[in-house]
């Protein structure tokens, strides 16, 4: 069979949503894959995204004098290669009934059993270079594909007769068919066995052979290139130490701290760069899936372990740790539980499951994710309790250029219809949402992203008729995944839209605990019916509606308003504050000395409130609350020893830095410098006159600029939480 030349294909590369949103961007580079129609098939009509081809396609690596990439020498190429065609990975999909492609004639009359398709994994699949001769394919549907790699060996073929009553019965002999089957061995290369599919690597040369022989077989339904992805990572910062728990801005801003239930039998699984086991999340399995992925590019893999399997599970081989950041960013996000710690996560308590299907290097692909997906599938319907509730985040996905669903999106589907809630980030390309999977996907809870002043983030949020909700994805505090920065309490600050679906997951699995019955169509309608509007520069076409946990309030009786405890952290340098009193009230915390106000907090629907104030302007010895016309007062536990003097409060432990004064040559004053996070700073100059009052950030950072100011003073001082700095500017009066 001749190789006829290939006609260019385009791949219409994407960005895997989320933080991986994560988009997930081709990274394979190949010489550009062609195809085209033959007499033998119809492989355009079998290739389905076909625009996804070319990054398919990996460059194999070096083998003697073959180079993956170059030309002969009398093409005066220096290095004296020769051009290699690409390995091509495809997943291959199989008709309902034949799921893995041996016809009804073979299981009747040759005695091959329904236990060998599912032991064996036997695929159709055999080529006139094999010495099956056409009158055999034709006379009794013989397609088979007798490779290693598929789990058949020669004790199958003689066990069952295969050899015997076809060989022989055609006048093969056996030595014929060993030389074919030596020659060929290793043109298709089985990664792994999903429900109904398989995701294969085709050797380079014989792409072309093996797509037209697939294009004969009526058992293929299709076959979908299987692109190699790499996360668009938005950026990471690491946040100091400033309390014990840190509550992100989204938690409040979706009212999650107004709900609870018992989360006990609630599961998420989160499908990422793996999670980080610490004490702020309790997490039940974790899997390495990415062995599939790093396994791509290898011609060979030994699968013996794993080809029997009903779905891939990869026990406990690989590394499910967290090598990248961004699974254990959105894990904090989703659950992590009120421990005085950490953060504080949307659905505290929550079970963790978690499946490594991205890489140290934010790397995936389709089949790895699908894999990862099957795997999901399998302990809902086998392993999980009758009641328990099972929910997927992907905070990831890629632009197929296509609103045609692929092998990816079909899978997240079976699994919605299965009963599992499946939370899809919307992506990070500032794009209609319509061409990434599985953001796309019209079941799954698709979800984009806004900041914390309530603005679409259209610099790269993704948008469109296919997002189902807003939440917020700008600068969202979470956990760590290196041991150090656990160790030292220290968080993550990440945007994106992979940031912005967790608190839909956390909020889902909520839902979920409170409504057990609730089937996922129930799930997202409640969640998009109970959502507010108010988010402002939300694109034409996209819902301005963010989720809201108000509703998930649960009953609880109001008690008269009192102050359980209040204490000082000095290694925190937090004021923390426990109490009771009527549900949904507004609770202001003031010095019980000075009158100042220290800060505020709504009742929970516990009937109980909590508030820790970080950084006050001073430690006060007694605090007070008031509610209405309700007032309750204490002493602050370990205020510092000069509340028992009577001397007064004492200043902040956080100083106060200028790390820069300067009036420069374009006449632009710049102060800038540290102090307590979220407080205001007194700038003042050397005669006592304010110049500015800046507020630190939630890194303790401040700064002031102005350009042609009225006034430039020779030196300044800045005060805040009781401490000051002084200094020179520079460029000014002799300096």
């Amino acid at each position: 069979m001749t190789t006829p030349r290939f006609a260019t294909l385009l791949l219409v590369a994407g960005l895997l949503a989320g933080c991986t949103d994560a988009p997930l961007t081709s990274m394979d580079e190949a010489p550009a894959p062609t195809l085209s129609r033959t007499a033998e098939g119809d492989v355009a009509s079998l290739v389905r995204n076909p625009q996804l081809l070319e990054a398919a396609y990996v460059a194999p690596a070096k083998r003697g004098d073959v180079a993956a990439k170059g030309k002969g020498k009398g093409n005066q190429d220096t290095g004296g290669s020769t051009y290699v065609e690409p390995d091509l990975l495809a997943i291959v999909d199989f008709n309902t009934y034949e799921a893995d492609g041996v016809t009804r004639r073979i299981l009747d009359e040759y005695g091959v059993t329904r236990r060998i398709l599912d032991e064996y994994g036997i695929t159709r699949r055999v080529l006139e270079e094999y010495g099956i001769t056409r009158r055999v394919l034709e006379e009794y549907g013989i397609t088979r594909r007798v490779l290693e790699e598929y789990g058949i060996t020669r004790r199958i073929l003689d066990d069952y007769g295969v050899t015997r009553r076809i060989l022989d019965e055609y006048g093969i002999s056996v030595e014929e068919f060993d030389a074919s089957f030596n020659e060929y061995l290793g043109d298709i290369t089985l990664r792994v066995r999903n429900d109904g599919s398989i995701s294969v690597r085709i050797k380079g040369e014989k792409v072309t052979t093996i797509l037209l022989e697939m294009g004969d077989d009526p058992d293929i339904e299709f076959v979908e290139p299987d692109p190699a992805a790499q996360m668009s990572d938005l950026g990471t910062s690491t946040m100091r130490n400033n309390d014990d728990q840190f509550i992100s801005y989204g938690i409040d801003r979706i009212a999650a701290r107004a709900a609870s239930a018992d989360l006990s039998g609630v599961h998420v699984y989160v499908l990422d760069s793996g999670i980080y086991k610490q004490q702020d999340l309790k997490v039940e399995t974790q899997k390495d899936f990415t062995m599939l992925f790093t396994n791509r590019d290898q011609e060979t893999w030994d699968e013996s372990g794993y080809v029997e399997q009903p779905y891939f599970d990869p026990g406990h081989a690989g590394n499910p740790s967290d090598e990248h950041g961004h699974g254990t960013h959105v894990a904090g996000t989703i659950g992590a539980v009120d421990n005085r710690t950490g953060v504080l996560g949307v659905a505290p308590m929550v079970k963790l499951h978690s499946l490594k299907v991205l890489t140290a290097e934010g790397r995936s692909d389709v089949t790895t994710i699908v894999s990862a997906l099957n795997y999901v599938m399998y302990q809902r319907q086998y392993v999980h309790l009758p009641g328990e509730q099972v929910l997927v985040n992907l905070s990831l996905g890629m632009d197929i250029g296509s609103t045609q669903y692929n092998i990816l999106d079909e899978t997240v589907q079976k699994a919605i219809d299965l009963g599992i809630v499946v939370v899809v980030s919307a992506g990070n390309d500032a794009a209609d949402a319509s061409t990434y999977s599985p953001a796309h996907v019209r079941e799954a809870i698709t979800v984009a992203a806004y900041d914390h002043r309530d603005r679409f983030s259209e610099r790269w949020s993704n948008y469109g008729e296919v997002v189902d909700l807003l939440a917020p994805g700008h600068e969202i505090v979470s956990l760590p995944h290196q041991r150090s920065d656990v160790q030292k309490n220290w968080r993550i600050i990440m945007s994106g839209t992979s940031m912005a679906a967790p608190h839909v997951t956390g909020a889902a699995a909520v839902y979920m605990a409170q409504h057990p019955n609730a089937t996922p169509q129930e799930v997202a309608d409640a969640l998009k019916s109970n959502a507010t509007g108010g988010i402002s520069g939300v694109p034409s076409g996209t819902t301005d509606r963010t989720v809201d946990m108000e509703f998930l309030r649960i009953e609880a009786q109001d008690r008269p308003l009192r102050l359980g405890s209040a204490s000082w952290d000095s290694k925190t340098s937090a004021l923390e504050l426990k109490g009771e009193g009527s549900k949904g009230a507004a609770v202001v915390a003031r010095n019980a000395d000075t009158g100042e106000e220290l800060g505020s907090v709504r009742v929970h629907t516990d009937a109980k409130f909590y508030l820790d104030i970080v950084n006050p302007s001073a430690v006060p010895c007694r605090v007070q609350v008031e509610s209405g016309s309700e007032q309750s007062e204490m002493a602050v536990m370990y205020a510092p020893a000069d509340c028992e003097d009577g001397s007064g409060p004492v200043a902040s432990p956080t100083p106060v830095v200028i790390s820069k004064a300067e009036y420069g040559t374009n006449k632009q004053l710049k102060i800038e410098g540290s102090g307590p996070a979220g407080l205001t700073h007194t700038i003042r100059d050397q005669d006592g006159n304010v110049v500015a009052s800046p507020t630190a950030d939630a890194y303790g950072s401040w700064k002031y600029q102005v350009r042609k100011p009225r006034k430039v003073p020779c030196s300044v001082t800045v005060e805040g939480g009781g401490n000051t700095d002084s200094a020179d500017v520079s460029g000014v009066c002799g300096s």
